[in-house]
Formats: C-alpha cells, structure tokens, sequence
C-alpha cells in the first residue's frame, strides 16, 4: 500500500520533496505506531511515513488495548527499556531515520547519525521506541558508486545484506 502511494505519484520519495497526487483517490493512513527508515538520507521515505501513519489518538480502542506493553514486546522487564526519558511518545507514531550522512530534520522524525551494520545503532533504534520493536522498516540505501560494474554490485549486495540483518534485530514478529 505504501509503495503503491509512492508508484501513484503521491509521493516522490527518491528525492525527498513532495509532489503532486496524480489522482483523486484520497490515501488512507497507515495504521503502523513504529517504523524504521534505513540509509534514510535526503528523508524522502520519512517524509512518506510521516504522512501517512496515524496517529494514536485517531487509533480505535482495541488498537490501543492490543498494543503491547514495553514490557511485553522484550520480555526481560529491565528498567532501561521501560523507564527511559528519551523515547518515543505513545501519544503519536514512532520514525526513526538511520544514515551515516547528516539529514534535514522532519516533523515527527527522530535521526540518528549512525551505521546499519553497527549493533549499538539496533540498540538506539530500540531504545527510542521504549524497548518496542519496529512494525516496519523500509530502506532504499545506494552506496557511493565507483564505476567499477563488478564491485558496485558487490557493495549493493553488502548494503542489502545489512539492511536485512539491523531489520531481523528491529522488527516484530509479524512486521
């Protein structure tokens, strides 16, 4: 659904800027509460999540009686994962946007400056969504290209392969 918003012209999420919708159909929010944007630089993708998830208070109550607690979701009840002062608000959806360069900062996106392949930035990821792991996680990361056919493929399939590893410690089951 996300994709086909984005296939639809809603969106423009390769170079970060809106465009206008190429039909009348009005979108439907995603009903996501947590999300990761990988290699998420200039913030397109966050810019789409943004927009279309909804938010908590427009949640029906089931929904938020079916949420687990941040206790629940990891199981061990330590303190850092459910008192902590830093992450996200249960009052609005969760972003977080993850890229080694620096992006433009967006309503309702929290960034963090840090590498995919790095457990601490699984840990950050985590920490902000209060020991709760992500619903979704998209990711359209291009390494630098040098030209050489061979090794930029090599260097994608890296990239891809990383991705897939940060999600499997990221994302809920189900998600």
């Amino acid at each position: 659904e996300l994709m086909d918003s984005v296939k639809e012209g809603t969106i423009a999420a390769d170079n970060g800027k809106q465009s206008e919708p190429s039909n009348t159909q009005e979108q439907q929010p995603l009903v996501i509460h947590r999300a990761v944007d990988l290699c998420a630089a200039p913030g397109g993708w966050s810019q789409v999540l943004a927009q279309r998830m909804i938010h908590t208070d427009q949640m029906t109550k089931e929904d938020n009686d079916t949420a687990p607690t941040p206790m629940e979701q990891d199981g061990n009840g330590s303190e850092e994962n459910n008192n902590n002062n830093n992450c996200a608000s249960s009052s609005s959806p969760a972003i977080v946007a993850v890229d080694l360069w620096p992006m433009e900062p967006l309503p309702g996106v929290h960034f963090i400056r840090g590498d995919i392949t790095a457990l601490d930035t699984a840990k950050a990821i985590i920490q902000h969504f209060c020991g709760r792991r992500a619903e979704l996680v998209v990711c359209d990361g291009a390494p630098d290209v040098t030209g050489l056919h061979s090794f930029d493929e090599y260097i994608q399939s890296q990239l891809l392969l990383s991705a897939i590893n940060i999600s499997t410690h990221v994302l809920s089951p189900g998600g």
